[in-house]
C-alpha cells in the first residue's frame, strides 16, 4: 500500500506533467480556482484533464475532427451532459461501458463522461 511519500511523488509527477502540457501555467485566478477544484474533484482521470483544461482555457481547440472545432469549454459540457443522460439510465461508477466509434469527438465525449 502506498504511503503519504509515494503520494506526494506521485502527485508531483502529475503536477509535472500538466505544467509540461501546458495546462498547468500563468492564469486569472478565478480560472486557477476552477482548475483547482476540478482537479480535486475529478483527480487525475480523462475527466480531470479536460475540466481543468476548460477552466484554464475554456475557448482553446480540445478536438478537431472532420465536423470541425471543439473548445475545451465544449468539450467540458458535452462530456457533463452526456454522463448525467448515463447516470439518468443507471449507468453508475465502477460500471463497465463499452465503447464502438471511430477516434472523434463522440469518443472523447464518451471517453471523458465514463
Amino acid at each position: 500500500m502506498p504511503g503519504p511519500t509515494d503520494r506526494i511523488l506521485h502527485h508531483a509527477r502529475v503536477v509535472k506533467t500538466l505544467v509540461d502540457a501546458g495546462l498547468i501555467a500563468p492564469t486569472r485566478p478565478d480560472r486557477l480556482a476552477r482548475a483547482g477544484r476540478s482537479l480535486v474533484r475529478w483527480g487525475t482521470t480523462s475527466a480531470g484533464a479536460i475540466a481543468v483544461a476548460a477552466a484554464r482555457a475554456p475557448h482553446q481547440p480540445a478536438v478537431i475532427d472532420e465536423l470541425g472545432t471543439l473548445s475545451y469549454g465544449e468539450l467540458n459540457r458535452r462530456a457533463n451532459a452526456l454522463a448525467s443522460s448515463l447516470a439518468t439510465h443507471g449507468i453508475r461508477p465502477g460500471d463497465g461501458v463499452a465503447l464502438m466509434c471511430r477516434n472523434h469527438r463522440g469518443f472523447m465525449d464518451a471517453t471523458v463522461a465514463c
